[in-house]
């Protein structure tokens, strides 16, 4: 059963093309942090092109858990973040120079 709940969100994600260690995975558990939904929402951003690493998300959960009730909530969370310091693949040049 343990075995289940560290190794299939790792072998979820390194099919899906993800960055995730099965040691981070095992933090994530320790610390309390739903494994399942970070890990699909980091996938899910990854997919859309976004430029972020498994900890930031984690880190907006962290952040935010009050807040957060499924992956879009956290999806939307960390993508708000990423157009903050202008890492989004959404934003045009014309929405840059505008600010």
């Amino acid at each position: 059963y343990v075995v289940c709940l560290i190794f299939n969100p790792w072998i979820s994600a390194k099919f899906s093309g993800g960055k995730v260690s099965v040691f981070h995975i095992v933090g994530m558990r320790l610390r309390g942090t739903p494994v399942k939904l970070v890990v699909s929402a980091y996938l899910s951003l990854l997919h859309r092109g976004a430029q972020v690493s498994l900890r930031q998300v984690e880190s907006q959960y962290v952040g935010y858990r009050e807040s957060i009730v499924g992956p879009q909530d956290l999806i939307d969370r960390v993508a708000e973040h990423l157009r903050r310091e202008e890492k989004w693949p959404g934003r045009t040049m014309a929405a840059r120079a505008g600010g």
